[in-house]
């Protein structure tokens, strides 16, 4: 039986028509499929003061080197989520995303998919490029100083 992240990521990836990629304990829907993979976990959060089914879509910013994804043992799709190899944080930093993230029995709003994309299309595809604007441990080392470079260079972005 799939779990509301899944079932959320599954309903994503057919309105908006993107890829997933499967972890040990989650799932993922693929914004850009180069050298840095720039991932979104989708969760669901209950509106506050309003009924048990009124959701909003919210999650998480994965970013990490494609080279660093390692699959479970066979015959196994998923991966192994590699912690110091990556670089994240939730899309709660960037409020303008809620205007389009209700979640109803009608499809989802592409606005949603249209800021997400935003953000990361604002960032590089190539190890080099986030070497350039980062430094170079921005995917091994779990220093709140890159993510917080990160978020500061993507608000820039959100505010346009």
């Amino acid at each position: 039986m799939a779990n509301p992240q899944s079932e959320l990521t599954a309903r994503m990836a057919t309105e908006f028509g993107l890829e997933i990629i499967r972890f040990r304990h989650f799932d993922c829907l693929v914004l850009s499929d180069s050298e840095v993979l720039k991932l979104f976990q989708p969760r669901s959060k209950r509106i506050l003061g309003c009924g048990p089914s009124d959701r909003i879509v919210y999650g998480d910013f994965v970013f990490m080197l494609k080279c660093d994804l390692r699959r479970l043992k066979p015959p196994s799709p998923k991966y192994e989520f590699v912690h110091d190899k990556m670089i994240g944080f939730p899309t709660a930093n960037f409020p303008g995303l809620i205007e389009y993230s209700l979640i109803s029995d009608q499809p989802l709003r592409p606005e949603l998919l249209l800021g997400l994309r935003k953000l990361v299309d604002a960032l590089p595809d190539d190890n080099a490029g986030w070497i350039e604007m980062f430094g170079s441990q921005v995917f091994a080392s779990r220093s709140h100083e890159y993510v917080v470079k990160l978020i500061e260079k993507l608000r820039v972005v959100a505010l346009d």
